[in-house]
């Protein structure tokens, strides 16, 4: 589902490149497995940018992640907002571990 609240700025060369063959990728799996679990989230460096011309102030993330279950696996996708346009989705493979690092959350997944 797609909520209002889950909406963050994302550049354009990564919401239509890496991060929407990635999404491609879920669509897949649920085809093969039926049911996929995926945990979205952003992280920030140590000084977020804010959006310009923005009537509320609000923070532009550093980095997008997602964590997917399906089938017994757990994958885990770390991407830099300035992904480049053509990049792999596959190279934004990592670790929950890292992602938790970034996130500074605790998935309590298999790492």
């Amino acid at each position: 589902m797609n909520y209002l609240s889950n909406i963050t700025p994302q550049k354009a060369s990564l919401n239509r490149g890496a991060w929407k063959e990635l999404e491609d990728y879920e669509r897949d799996l649920v085809r093969d497995y039926g049911e996929v679990y995926v945990i979205v989230g952003t992280a920030y460096d140590n000084q977020p940018l804010s959006l310009i011309n923005a009537d509320e102030p609000t923070d532009i993330p550093d980095y997008f992640w997602r964590i997917i279950q399906y089938n017994g696996q757990t994958e885990a996708y770390l991407f830099p907002q300035n992904t480049p346009s053509g990049t792999d989705f596959r190279q934004g493979k990592t670790t929950v571990h890292e992602v938790e690092q970034w996130s500074g959350l605790n998935f309590g997944l298999q790492k």
